[in-house]
C-alpha cells in the first residue's frame, strides 16, 4: 500500500536527490530513490526547488542516464515547468536551448509536445534553429514551421543569419511573407544581418521586395541604411524598384556610409551614382521628390545638391557634406524616422562637443522641430535630448569656455517653444493637467528647464539677453504647468536648493509666491522644510516679494510659529489683512457669502 509523504518529507527528499544529481553521483540517486515506491518517487520528483523540478534540471545539465531514470522509473511529468533565468519553460525547450539531441528525443519519444511555448512566446522550434539536426527532428515529429512568439517573429525570421537552417523552413512550407508586429518580413531580417545568400534565397522563393515595416523601410532602403553594399547592388539588378526608389537607395546609402563608417569618397561615389541616374532619366531629370517642410530645414541648413559641379564643391568641405548627409536623410525618410533623428543628434552632440557650436545649435533646432511630428511630447527620445545637451554645453564650456550665451538661449528657447507649444496643447488636449503619468513627465521638463535657467544666469548676461531670457519664463510660467502633487517652478526651485537669484527671476515672471500645492503648501512652506545654508536668504528673498509668512496647510501648520526662531520680529511682515483674516477665523466669524469670493480664499488660507 502506497503512502504518500507530507510537503516537508518531499522538499527535504527532493533537496538530496537535487545534490546527488549535482555531484553527478547517478548511482547513489537511484538507490536512494529505490526505497520508495514508483508514486513517492513520483511525488518527490515533482516537487519544485527554486521554481525547478528535478527532471528539468536533468534536461538542462544534460545527463541522459538520470533523464531516463526518472521518467521511466519515477514518472516524471515530461510537461512540468521549471525556470531558466526569468523564462518559465518545459523540460524539452530547455534541453533544446542546451542543444541536448538525445535527451530532445527522449523526452519527444516519451510524449512531450514539439510546439512547446516558453512564456515569452518562442516556440521550442524557433530556440532550435541555431542547430539544424535538432530542427529536423522536430520538423519530422510536427513541429509547426510557423510558429511565432509574442512579437509575432517566425522561425523563418530567427533564422535569417543560417543558410541551412533557412534552406530546411522553405523546404517544410515556412511563410516567407509572414511579418512580425513591426511588418518585417524575414527578408528585412537577412537585410539587416547582412546575407546575401539568404537575401538571394528569400529572392528566389518569392520575398515582397516592396514590403514596408512600420517606419517604412523597403528591403532596398533597409539595405541602404545598414550600409550593405552588396546587398543593395543586388537588390537593384533585381530590376524591381522604380528609378526614383534605386537613386534614393544610392543617396541614402551615401550618407550613412559618411555618417556612421566615415567612408567619405564612398559616400561620393554613390551620390554620384544617383546624380548620374536621375539625369539620364528618358523623359527629362528624375526630380528630388521634398518633404512637405522640407523649407523649414533648408532653410536653416541649406540647400541639396542639385549637379556634379554642385557635388565637387562640397567635398571640398567635410562640414557640407556633413550636412548634405542630414538633408538626403531628412528629405528621403521624414523628420519621424529614428535614422534621421539619431542621425541629426549625433551629428550635433559632435559638432558642440568637438567643432562648430552654432552649427550645432542649429542642428538642435531641427531636431526640436522634427519633435513636433510626434504625438506624444513626452517620448523619452526628447527628455534624452534636452538632458545630454544640457549637460554637454556645461562640460563644453569648463573645457573651452567658448560657449557664448547665444548658443545657450537658442537652445533654451527650444525648449521652451517645445514645452508651451506641444507639451501644453497635449495635456489641454487630453483634458488632464495632473494625473500620475504625465505630472511626472511635465516635471521632468519644468527640472530641466530650471537647472538650465540657473545655468545660463552664471553668465555675464546683458539686458537685451536678460529681457529675452524673462520673456521665455514668462511664457512657460504663464502656461500654469505643474508638477508632481501640484508642485510649481517655484517649489521645484526650492526643493532643488536653487540660487535666490532663480526665485527672483521666477517671481519677477509672474510665478505665484503664495501659490499652493496639493498639500497646502506655499513656497514658504517648502522653505522650512529645508534646514541648510541657504534657508535664510531664501526666506527672505520670498518675503521681500510679498509672500504671506501665516498661510496654513492642509495639515493646520503655519510657518509663523517657526519665522520667531530666524527672524527678530516677525509680526513685521505680516499685512493688516492677515491679521484681519486670522480674527475671523479664529473666532468662527461667518465669512462665506458676504465677502468676494477671491476674499474668502484669502481667508480660507489663513489659520
Amino acid at each position: 500500500m502506497d503512502h504518500s509523504l507530507d510537503t516537508r518529507r518531499r522538499i527535504k527528499l527532493a533537496k538530496i536527490i537535487m545534490y546527488l544529481m549535482k555531484e553527478n553521483d547517478t548511482q547513489r540517486m537511484k538507490k536512494f530513490l529505490s526505497r520508495y515506491t514508483k508514486k513517492q518517487r513520483q511525488d518527490i520528483v515533482s516537487t519544485k526547488l527554486n521554481g525547478s523540478t528535478i527532471l528539468f534540471n536533468a534536461s538542462n545539465s544534460g545527463n541522459f542516464e538520470q533523464v531516463c531514470y526518472l521518467i521511466q522509473d519515477c514518472n516524471a511529468d515530461v510537461e512540468q515547468r521549471g525556470k531558466y533565468g526569468r523564462i518559465k519553460c518545459t523540460p524539452l525547450w530547455i534541453a533544446i536551448r542546451r542543444s541536448h539531441f538525445s535527451i530532445v528525443i527522449m523526452l519527444v519519444d516519451y510524449g512531450a509536445d514539439v510546439n512547446t511555448h516558453a512564456n515569452g512566446g518562442r516556440s521550442a522550434l524557433s530556440i532550435g534553429c541555431k542547430n539544424v539536426k535538432i530542427a529536423n527532428f522536430l520538423l519530422r515529429r510536427g513541429a509547426d514551421v510557423n510558429s511565432i512568439d509574442e512579437l509575432d517573429r517566425s522561425c523563418l525570421m530567427y533564422s535569417s543569419y543560417h543558410l541551412n537552417m533557412c534552406c530546411l523552413l522553405l523546404s517544410y512550407g515556412a511563410n516567407i511573407s509572414q511579418t512580425d508586429m513591426s511588418s518585417r518580413s524575414s527578408l528585412h531580417f537577412a537585410v539587416k544581418r547582412g546575407h546575401l545568400k539568404i537575401v538571394e534565397l528569400f529572392v528566389v522563393n518569392g520575398a515582397d521586395l516592396h514590403l514596408e515595416d512600420v517606419q517604412g523601410n523597403t528591403p532596398l532602403q533597409l539595405a541602404s541604411l545598414k550600409c550593405r553594399m552588396a546587398i543593395t547592388e543586388y537588390l537593384i539588378q533585381t530590376n524591381d524598384y522604380s528609378p526614383e526608389h534605386v537613386a534614393c537607395a544610392y543617396e541614402l546609402l551615401g550618407s550613412q556610409l559618411l555618417i556612421v563608417r566615415h567612408n567619405y569618397q564612398r559616400a561620393i561615389d554613390f551620390w554620384s551614382k544617383a546624380l548620374q541616374l536621375r539625369q539620364s532619366y528618358p523623359n527629362g531629370i528624375l526630380k528630388k521628390n521634398m518633404h512637405p517642410d522640407h523649407a523649414n530645414t533648408m532653410g536653416i541648413l541649406g540647400t541639396e545638391f542639385e549637379t556634379l559641379s554642385d557635388l565637387v564643391k562640397i567635398s571640398q568641405s567635410l562640414n557640407d557634406m556633413w550636412t548634405q548627409s542630414l538633408l538626403v536623410q531628412f528629405r528621403i525618410l521624414g523628420p519621424m524616422h529614428s535614422t534621421t533623428i539619431n542621425s541629426f543628434i549625433l551629428k550635433a552632440y559632435d559638432f558642440i562637443n568637438r567643432q562648430d557650436i552654432s552649427l550645432g545649435v542649429n542642428l538642435l533646432t531641427c531636431i526640436f522641430y522634427f519633435f513636433r511630428y510626434y504625438n506624444n511630447p513626452f517620448k523619452e527620445v526628447i527628455f534624452n535630448v534636452i538632458e545630454t545637451f544640457s549637460s554637454l554645453f556645461k562640460i563644453r564650456n569648463k573645457k573651452t569656455h567658448d560657449v557664448h550665451v547665444s548658443h545657450l538661449l537658442a537652445f533654451f528657447r527650444c525648449i521652451i517653444h517645445h514645452i508651451t507649444t506641444r507639451v501644453a496643447a497635449f495635456l489641454q488636449k487630453i483634458k488632464i493637467k495632473c494625473n500620475k503619468y504625465n505630472s511626472t513627465d511635465v516635471e521632468r521638463y519644468l527640472v530641466e528647464t530650471l537647472r538650465f535657467t540657473d545655468y545660463i544666469m552664471d553668465f555675464d548676461l546683458t539686458a537685451n539677453q536678460l529681457l529675452n531670457l524673462k520673456k521665455l519664463l514668462y511664457n512657460l510660467i504663464n502656461q500654469q504647468l505643474r508638477g508632481m502633487g501640484q508642485t510649481n517652478m517655484l517649489h521645484l526651485s526650492i526643493r532643488m536648493t536653487s540660487s535666490t537669484r532663480l526665485l527672483a527671476i521666477l517671481i519677477e515672471c509672474g510665478e505665484n509666491v503664495d501659490a499652493t500645492d496639493d498639500r497646502g503648501n506655499t513656497a514658504i512652506h517648502y522653505v522650512m522644510e529645508h534646514h541648510d545654508f541657504f534657508q535664510n536668504s531664501l526666506l527672505r528673498c520670498l518675503i521681500n516679494y510679498g509672500c504671506h509668512v501665516d498661510m496654513v496647510n492642509n495639515e493646520g501648520h503655519c510657518t509663523l510659529e517657526y519665522l520667531q526662531h530666524l527672524l527678530p520680529y516677525p509680526l513685521q511682515h505680516m499685512k493688516l489683512q492677515c491679521f484681519a483674516a486670522r480674527v475671523i477665523r479664529r473666532n468662527t466669524i461667518p465669512y462665506q457669502h458676504y465677502v468676494p469670493s477671491h476674499l474668502e480664499e484669502f481667508i480660507a488660507c489663513h489659520g
